[in-house]
C-alpha cells in the first residue's frame, strides 16, 4: 500500500508539472490574439470579459465534476490580492505605456520567473546554489537578445517614462507571490479556486473599461478570437495553478524563461515570418540559463 499510494503521488506530480508546461505554450500562443481583441474590444474590456467568462466556465466544469471547495481566507484573500495585482499592474503598464514601449514593458514582466524562484527560496524553505543568479542573468540577456531590445534607448526610457515599467515590475512580483503563497496556502484545493479568482477578476476589470471610454467593435472574427483566447486562458491558468500547487515548481518555473521565445516563434509561424539568427541565439541562452536555474534548486521536502 505505501509503495501504491507513493506511486499515485509521483503520478500526480508530474501530471500537475506537465500542466504547468501547457500552460506557457497556451499563454505564448495566444499573444497574436490578445493583442488583436484587445485592440478591437479594448485592454480592460477584452480582459475582463475573457477572466469573467473563463473563471464561470471554469467553476462550473468543476461544481460538475465535485471540485469546489472552500480554498480557506488566506488563499481567497491573500492570493486574490496578488492575482488581481498581477493582471490590473500589467493591463495598467499596457495602456499607459507608448506603442514603441510596449515590447521593453513586457521585457520586465518577464522577471517574474526570477522572482518566483527567489519567492520559492524565501517563502517555501527551496535551496539554491550561486548558480541562480548565474542562470537568471543567462536567460534574462537571452530574452533581450531575442526580443532585440537595446539596452541603451531601454534604460533611457525607463528613466524619462517609469511608470509603465514600474507597473510591469508590480505585475510580476504580485505573480511570484501568488504563484508560492498558493503552493503554501492552498495545496488540496481544487481548481474552484482559481476559478473563483479568475471570475472575480474580471468582474473588477469590466468597469475600468467604461471608466476610459473603450468602445468594444465586436465582429465574427473577434467573437471567434476571443472565445479561444478565452479558452487557453482558462486551461492556462488551470494548469499553472495545480503546477504550483503539486508540481515541480522549480522545473516549471525555469521553463517558463521560454515563454518571450515560444510567443516569438508562434508570431513567425502564423505571419510567416522567418526566424533570424538574433532569436535562435537568444533561445539558446534561454535555455541554458533556465537549465542552470533547474539545477541550482534542490525543492524543499514538502509545501509547508
Amino acid at each position: 500500500m505505501p509503495d501504491e499510494r507513493a506511486a499515485q503521488l509521483k503520478r500526480a506530480r508530474r501530471s500537475a508539472t506537465a500542466g504547468g508546461l501547457l500552460a506557457i505554450v497556451l499563454w505564448s500562443a495566444i499573444v497574436a490574439l490578445t493583442i488583436t481583441t484587445s485592440e478591437a474590444l479594448g485592454v480592460f474590456t477584452a480582459t475582463g470579459i475573457c477572466y469573467l467568462v473563463g473563471g464561470l466556465a471554469v467553476l462550473a466544469w468543476a461544481a460538475l465534476n465535485g471540485q469546489v471547495r472552500a480554498p480557506g481566507a488566506r488563499y481567497l484573500v491573500g492570493c486574490g490580492i496578488c492575482f488581481f495585482a498581477n493582471v490590473i499592474c500589467f493591463t495598467l503598464a499596457l495602456v499607459v505605456a507608448e506603442r514603441e514601449q510596449v515590447v521593453q514593458v513586457a521585457l520586465v514582466n518577464y522577471l517574474w520567473p526570477t522572482l518566483t524562484l527567489l519567492a520559492a527560496i524565501v517563502l517555501l524553505g527551496e535551496r539554491a546554489s550561486w548558480l541562480l543568479p548565474l542562470g537568471a542573468l543567462v536567460a534574462t540577456i537571452g530574452i533581450v537578445i531575442a526580443r532585440s531590445v537595446d539596452p541603451s534607448p531601454f534604460l533611457a526610457d525607463i528613466w524619462a517614462a517609469p511608470l509603465p515599467y514600474l507597473l510591469a515590475l508590480a505585475g510580476a512580483v504580485a505573480w511570484a507571490l501568488y504563484t508560492t503563497l498558493g503552493r503554501r496556502w492552498a495545496p488540496e484545493v481544487g481548481v474552484g479556486g482559481v476559478a473563483m479568482l479568475m471570475a472575480a477578476c474580471g468582474a473588477l476589470l469590466l468597469p475600468f473599461g467604461a471608466l476610459v471610454g473603450e468602445d468594444p467593435v465586436w465582429t465574427t472574427g473577434v467573437f471567434g478570437e476571443m472565445a479561444v483566447r478565452t479558452a487557453c486562458v482558462a486551461v492556462a491558468q488551470i494548469g499553472w495553478d495545480l503546477a504550483m500547487r503539486r508540481g515541480d515548481l522549480v522545473l516549471v518555473t525555469s521553463a517558463s524563461y521560454a515563454t518571450p521565445i515560444l510567443s516569438t516563434l508562434f508570431t513567425c509561424a502564423l505571419l510567416d515570418l522567418p526566424v533570424g539568427g538574433q532569436l535562435i541565439a537568444g533561445a539558446a541562452l534561454v535555455a541554458g540559463g533556465a537549465v542552470l536555474c533547474r539545477l541550482s534548486m534542490r525543492p524543499a521536502a514538502s509545501p509547508t
